[in-house]
């Protein structure tokens, strides 16, 4: 098999062990790179929408509908976490934050990308050079050779451009369902909806998917939310998590979401839906191919899985689902719907559900409340209301003061204006008397003094008093 693109030629051969490898040789420099040609991927068949969602679609749309509205409140526009500066950046940034941190992608990214910021220069790279440059995350070496050998694929394939179909994308070294919805949504601007073990963690806690895979958590996230939604959301739910609802030590009373979606036993502090280190069943936690010693923990780790999914199956009743199927049952049997339930916890929790899921104009008029109150807290928060308003409040201020000052003339100024006029009467009957308690005014006046005589007078000794 040969090929040419961008100035690649590719000949296939076989190693000392039989496996069958492609040289990929740059014809304009003198360079060459050995890649381990992939196994060709079949795409999973698509979920279907768990019979959670399917029984219950209308309410948990009305669920759905409420939280997408607090998360578009507290992350208007979240942006991408993953710093890159083009879309094969982008892509590689995704590759490597299996099993990580953005923020350790972050830290190792602008001495690789330095070296190689396109498809052409990272498949120039060997494998140990891109493993060292990425040494500080996790399965680096499996890592670093899926960088290479996607490279190369972009190169023969797709002249060093990202594609823009899942099918070519899944097709790449490295490349599963997840990350290629991410780079569709992010890079292509498609109606992708990228779920991992964060959101289906907290699409579990939400009750809003009953999926035993991220990939059935997917199908059931696509159904309740608006597609147009899907992009921003996936972004908006994982800054959430990050920030305000941990998978561990977290408090869902003191949760601005759980606080009232959260489903039981999941309602209560420190029960999560994945506990730490756990992999969803039917996925790996990536969401990508891995090899070697990956592999075999991938494996392992399924197999556990699929045991507890088969006993889960074999009592018909999962952990997370109880609450929800005995709500089914009370429904059939004619009780309260899961739309009244839901209220009536919304109530409980003295939550209005009106101003949470409906946008309903409020048309009451407001009037100002009385000018004088026992209530101490109603004049605070009257005073807090008129100083938040600047100017606008003097006048209403104003005002009030006016009406305090009336008020307090009219209660007490007559009593004043008697108290002025009673003294005045006595004081122009009984005069002095009245005044000096009944006696005359003295008629004393100051000795008077002649200074010329003073000056005529002998000296007088200062030490003699006078």
């Amino acid at each position: 098999m040969s090929g040419r693109a961008m100035g690649i030629r590719t000949q296939a051969t076989a190693n000392d062990n039989g496996e069958q490898v492609e040289i990929a040789i740059v014809t304009d420099t003198v360079a060459a790179a050995v890649v381990t040609t992939p196994k060709a991927k079949k795409r999973p068949r698509a979920e279907e929408p768990s019979p959670h969602v399917k029984n219950s679609l209308s309410q948990l749309q009305i669920k759905a509908q409420a939280i997408s509205k607090h998360l578009k409140k507290l992350y208007p526009n979240p942006p991408i976490p993953l710093d890159h500066n083009s879309d094969f950046q982008l892509l590689c940034a995704v590759v490597l934050s299996a099993q990580t941190t953005d923020k350790k992608v972050n830290e190792v990214t602008p001495e690789l990308f330095t070296l190689a910021p396109n498809a052409a220069a990272m498949a120039l790279l060997d494998v140990p050079t891109i493993a060292n440059c990425i040494r500080t995350l996790g399965l680096a070496p499996t890592k670093a050779k899926n960088l290479q050998a996607l490279s190369a694929a972009l190169i023969e394939n797709h002249a060093g451009k990202v594609p823009d179909t899942f099918e070519e994308l899944e097709a790449l070294p490295g490349v599963g369902h997840k990350t290629a919805s991410v780079v569709m949504a992010q890079v292509h601007g498609h109606d992708a909806f990228p779920v991992d073990t964060h959101i289906h963690r907290l699409a579990q806690r939400w009750g809003l998917t009953a999926g035993k895979s991220v990939e059935q958590t997917e199908a059931d996230l696509k159904l309740l939310f608006p597609p147009d939604t899907w992009r921003d959301l996936h972004l908006q739910i994982i800054f959430f998590g990050r920030e305000k609802c941990p998978a561990r030590g977290h408090d869902p009373a003191m949760c601005p979401i759980c606080s009232w979606a959260a489903v039981s036993p999941y309602d209560k502090p420190g029960n999560s839906p994945l506990k730490p280190g756990q992999r969803v069943a039917g996925a790996s936690a990536s969401g990508r191919a891995n090899t070697g010693k990956a592999k075999s923990a991938a494996a392992g780790g399924a197999a556990a899985a699929a045991k507890r999914s088969a006993a889960a199956e074999g009592e018909d009743a999962g952990k997370g689902t109880k609450r929800v199927k005995k709500a089914w049952t009370s429904a059939s049997d004619g009780g309260d719907s899961l739309d009244e339930m839901f209220k009536k916890e919304l109530k409980k929790r003295r939550i209005n559900t009106v101003d949470d899921i409906k946008d309903t104009p409020n048309t009451k008029t407001t009037t100002p409340p009385p000018l004088f109150q026992n209530d101490t807290t109603d004049q605070l928060e009257r005073s807090r209301k008129l100083n938040s308003e600047g100017l606008e409040g003097l006048i209403p201020r104003a005002s009030a003061l006016v009406q305090l000052g009336l008020s307090f003339f009219l209660a007490f100024g007559p009593f004043i204006i008697a108290v002025i006029l009673a003294s005045a009467a006595i004081y122009a009957v009984f005069g002095d008397n009245f005044v000096h308690g009944g006696t005359p005014s003295s008629s004393f006046s100051p000795p008077q003094y002649d200074p010329l005589e003073l000056l005529n007078e002998p000296t007088v000794d200062p030490m003699i008093p006078m």
